[in-house]
């Protein structure tokens, strides 16, 4: 049995070294939730982001009517970098779960929505990460009714709260 790194010899006669295998470190360790034995990976993820979603959204919709809070479309880089600064911001643990990073990962996409929909605009948050800034996403993404100011005040107050999604907290009414 050959392995990386030993000698192998060549058809020529002349030994060649095979190149050692890299190790590479994940940026993130990931402890892997519970898959069931006949679900592929794709199923998995699918279930574990409708799961992270409806955890997410569960108190956010009791105030935010969901046709609002669907009408916003955030683009994807910029909820990849929110995720990772709130990764930041709960002190970089280094041991989660997958679920735990896909609630996460809906919770940034929440608190981005949330700005947008109070009146703020792609760019600036663009240029709060650093970011290039594209032509035309500077005018606010929507203009809120005095109605839906209180609305986005209550919801802005329920998402900063720590793990405002979990399940004990879902319990919790709202005033």
């Amino acid at each position: 049995a050959l392995r990386r790194g030993s000698f192998v010899p060549s058809v020529r006669g002349v030994a060649t070294v095979a190149p050692p295998r890299r190790l590479t470190r994940a940026r993130f360790p990931v402890v892997r939730a519970a898959q069931g034995p006949a679900e592929s990976n794709e199923d998995y993820e699918a279930r574990l982001h409708a799961e992270a979603t409806a955890a997410v959204e569960r108190r956010i919709l009791k105030v935010v009517p969901a046709d609002l809070l669907g009408s916003i479309a955030i683009p994807q880089k910029l909820v990849e970098i929110r995720s990772y600064v709130r990764w930041e911001e709960a002190g970089k643990p280094e041991d989660t779960s997958r679920e735990w990073q896909a609630r996460e990962y809906q919770a940034a996409l929440i608190d981005l929505k949330l700005e947008m929909l109070a009146g703020g605009n792609l760019n600036d948050v663009r240029r709060r990460y650093q970011l290039d800034t594209e032509f035309g996403e500077d005018s606010p993404v929507h203009s809120p009714s005095k109605e839906e100011l209180e609305m986005l005040k209550k919801a802005l107050a329920i998402s900063k709260e720590p793990d405002y999604y979990s399940d004990e907290k879902a319990q919790e009414e709202i005033d």
